[in-house]
């Protein structure tokens, strides 16, 4: 066997370790203008979002991720044929990318190709179909075509694959109230929260189909209490963080050592996520002794007991009393000005408040 002088051993391990840093560098480089190219895209922003997302790409040429992202933009600004070239090439990247499938059926449906979208997406599910993300985006899509019968068995189909996919759990609830069942949708609301907790958008379509279906549903006092707005359940349309999905966007929010929760933009073309503390649920009792109570106004969810943040259309109700929780309604004597002050020992239906936990 012949060995290499230890100087050229040396020399051949720095030129790895700095190969390494530069493929570092780079790839630190296109997160970087990934994320500030979302960043510019939510806030309307789509010429420096473009920019941005371009130069992710050119920092990762063969990254399905910043391919779709720059497809939305292009999509957003018109046009379609880039958008779409994009699409494609992110699915000869890789095969299995829902963003780019996603974003490449929405773009079909726009210009009335729903029998080709359909197609494209069976065609997917047929090539892997151990995987239940074709069968959810084809619930999806039929859904958008108005056939809620298709819909609704597309996700049965992807319930046999995965039975604990809270994404598919989560479309079938929505299924069920679209067709007036809400007791259904409550279940499978339910179902799907046990799989994946942290999902305001469902607590929120929860507290919706529990006020159809009566206060005394299962939780439906619970979610009621949380005071979110029921938007519609998104399905991923940017690809968002780190390529390999070990990051979130943006910086981690709310003091050390909290959870982290999704809380949603305003819905449409684009929409996203926003890391932020895991809400807090307001419940009723005697306000704790020498603690500030919180009041929510209306619009307001209470976040780590003191902070406020506007939810469009939101309004706070009252939990069943006597309901035990153990934290006090907030960690700072000085009370958050978004709310009203009451005095400890004070009767209140927002005294105390505990983090989310499964039920």
């Amino acid at each position: 066997m012949v060995s290499l002088p230890l100087p050229q051993i040396i020399r051949g391990l720095s030129l790895l370790t700095v190969s390494a840093l530069l493929a570092g560098c780079s790839s630190m480089g296109g997160n970087m203008a990934n994320s500030s190219g979302m960043s510019y895209f939510e806030r309307g922003n789509y010429m420096a979002a473009g920019e941005q997302f371009q130069r992710a790409l050119a920092s990762d040429p063969d990254n399905p991720d910043y391919m779709a992202n720059l497809a939305r933009v292009r999509m957003t600004a018109g046009d379609a044929m880039g958008a779409e070239q994009l699409y494609r090439q992110a699915l000869t990247v890789q095969p299995s990318h829902q963003p780019a499938y996603h974003g490449l059926a929405e773009l079909m449906v726009a210009q009335n190709r729903g029998q080709e979208a359909t197609a494209m997406l069976s065609t997917w599910a047929s090539s892997q179909p151990y995987n239940p993300e074709p069968q959810i985006e084809l619930a999806w899509l039929q859904r958008e075509l108005g056939n809620h019968q298709e819909s609704g068995q597309a996700l049965q189909k992807a319930l046999q694959i995965n039975p604990g996919n809270s994404t598919a759990l989560a479309h079938l609830g929505q299924h069920y109230h679209d067709i007036g069942q809400p007791e259904m949708a409550v279940t499978m609301y339910q179902q799907s929260l046990r799989s994946d907790w942290n999902q305001p958008d469902i607590h929120a379509r929860l507290a919706n189909a529990s006020q159809s279906a009566g206060a005394s549903t299962a939780m439906g006092a619970t979610a009621m209490g949380r005071g979110m707005h029921p938007g519609e359940i998104p399905r991923q349309q940017m690809a968002f963080g780190m390529p390999n999905g070990a990051g979130q966007f943006g910086p981690a929010a709310g003091p050390p050592g909290s959870r982290s929760a999704m809380l949603p933009f305003p819905q449409g073309s684009g929409s996203g996520w926003q890391p932020s503390p895991t809400p807090w649920v307001v419940t009723s009792g005697p306000a704790p002794t020498n603690a500030s109570a919180m009041m929510p106004q209306n619009g307001q969810i209470i976040m780590n007991g003191d902070a406020g943040t506007m939810l469009p259309g939101a309004v706070t109700m009252p939990m069943t009393p006597g309901t035990p929780q153990p934290a006090p309604a907030t960690a700072s004597p000085v009370p958050d000005p978004a709310f009203s002050s009451m005095p400890g020992g004070a009767p209140t239906t927002a005294a105390t408040v505990s983090l989310v936990e499964p039920f």
